[in-house]
């Protein structure tokens, strides 16, 4: 009787971490859809000004120039944010490299 307790109980637990981690992966614990992260201009793409945004947060970063020939370029790297500065040959204007 104290095994077939015991089997209930640990089966229980089982079954509540499983329900557990499919509601965390779905959204439906957090209450909407799992974060992720989304670029306008689709990556690293230096002759357009790209918006990248996070969703389900009021998080926003616009791709800039700090001088006339630097771009600071932000992309998505997996669900993540990231950036970089490029020197635009040409120079850079409105957040975007010059093309010839």
């Amino acid at each position: 009787m104290e095994k077939k307790v015991a089997v209930l109980i640990t089966s229980l637990v089982v079954a509540g971490f499983l329900i557990f981690s499919v509601m965390e992966l779905t959204g439906n614990l957090t209450g909407g859809i799992p974060e992720g992260c989304s670029d306008s201009d689709g990556g690293k793409v230096y002759t357009e000004r790209g918006i990248v945004t996070y969703e389900n947060r009021d998080v926003v970063y616009t791709d800039y120039c700090t001088s006339d020939i630097k771009l600071k370029e932000y992309y998505c790297f997996g669900d993540d944010i990231e950036s970089e500065r490029h020197l635009c040959r040409e120079g850079c204007v409105d957040g975007a490299c010059i093309t010839e």
